[in-house]
């Protein structure tokens, strides 16, 4: 049990984070506003982007993992219906690709799909082309996918500046009380140096989790960006295989 004396001083003791929000002057008070309306925005960017990653994370394992199911990349254009997320446009561009070089009709793009071969190998230069769609495909969506996360990036960045210069501005402010009193006191001194310390405090309540969010969903847009490049490489070697029935 603590003694009663400590839990009535505790009691009594004003709350740090107002005491020091009442000393700062109309800067610091402002820079602190600043920096609790980047954390509101910060955390409902982060939620916002985990929500949509997680979401297109899982549709791309689906359609990477029907991919590799079928023997033939062909096979997936009847089924384009039930699928989506980030894979889905580069399968199309590279699909409309061989369509465009081997000048199929919808009739001869089905009787490929069922017979599981081409009218002809694809050459070097083709294949490149198809490549070279699907990438373009790949370019947009991985872009797509990053979308608002530099928002993110730069309110991890300039956060705790933002807090390094309310805490330089306190310090001024606190040392300029001690000036027009002629004398240092900690009564002169202290309310300052708590609105300094505030801003700091700030920044940094900012900025941690804001870059723990980034890191995270940085990390999840470079794990689709594995599963584009797998996906992509499993049609093209499926395209150089001419199976027969």
């Amino acid at each position: 049990m603590m003694p009663s004396s400590i839990l009535d001083a505790a009691a009594s003791s004003p709350n740090p984070v107002l005491y020091a929000l009442d000393a700062c002057d109309g800067v610091g008070q402002g820079l602190v506003l600043v920096l609790l309306l980047l954390f509101v925005l910060a955390l409902s960017l982060a939620i916002e982007k985990a929500l949509a990653l997680g979401q297109a994370r899982r549709q791309a394992a689906h359609m990477l993992a029907r991919c590799r199911q079928t023997r033939w990349p062909l096979e997936l254009a009847p089924h384009l219906a039930e699928l989506s997320g980030p894979l889905l446009p580069v399968y199309k561009a590279g699909m409309d690709t061989v369509v465009t070089i081997l000048r199929l009709d919808d009739r001869d793009f089905e009787l490929c799909a069922r017979q599981r071969t081409l009218p002809r190998p694809l050459t070097d230069t083709e294949m490149a082309s198809v490549r070279n769609a699907m990438e373009q495909a790949a370019g947009i969506q991985t872009a797509f996918l990053e979308r608002r996360l530099t928002l993110l990036g730069v309110i991890v960045t300039t956060s705790p500046l933002l807090g390094l210069f309310g805490t330089a501005w306190g310090i001024l402010v606190a040392f300029c009380a001690v000036a027009d009193k002629g004398h240092a006191t900690l009564s002169a001194l202290v309310p300052g140096i708590s609105g300094a310390l505030l801003a700091t405090l700030a920044g940094l309540t900012v900025a941690i989790p804001a870059a723990a969010a980034y890191n995270l969903l940085v990390r999840q847009v470079q794990l689709i960006g594995t599963d584009l490049a797998a996906f992509m490489d499993d049609l093209l070697d499926g395209l150089r295989r001419t199976e027969e029935n």
